[in-house]
């Protein structure tokens, strides 16, 4: 696929989530120890289901915390895919992913 035509498409797929009220916006996470426990307690006002968090970059804490947590998936801004956007049910995006995102899609 080329890059106008995958640009193209993640820009669609991003409007659908939008159209679908799936996709939300919230703050950088963040958690002060690699305890799953931590990264549960940070994401307890998020909706269920198969979970989607994108940031600007994740750290090494979120990272070791998130192994354990069923049905979520961390990526950072720069690695986002059309699959995994399509398999979560719900999508979370941190302010700076957001604009990141829109510079390597515009």
């Amino acid at each position: 696929m080329n890059k106008k035509m995958y640009k193209a498409a993640m820009q669609c797929i991003f409007s659908q989530l939008a159209r679908e009220e799936r996709l939300f916006i919230i703050n950088e996470p963040s958690i002060a120890k690699p305890k799953t426990k931590e990264l549960i307690q940070e994401l307890k006002g998020y909706k269920g289901g198969k979970r989607l968090i994108i940031s600007r970059e994740i750290g090494d804490m979120i990272e070791l915390a998130s192994r354990n947590v069923r049905d979520l998936k961390i990526l950072a801004s720069g690695r986002v895919d059309p699959l995994s956007l399509l398999n979560a049910d719900f999508t979370y995006v941190s302010e700076n992913a957001l604009k990141n995102i829109e510079e390597s899609l515009a």
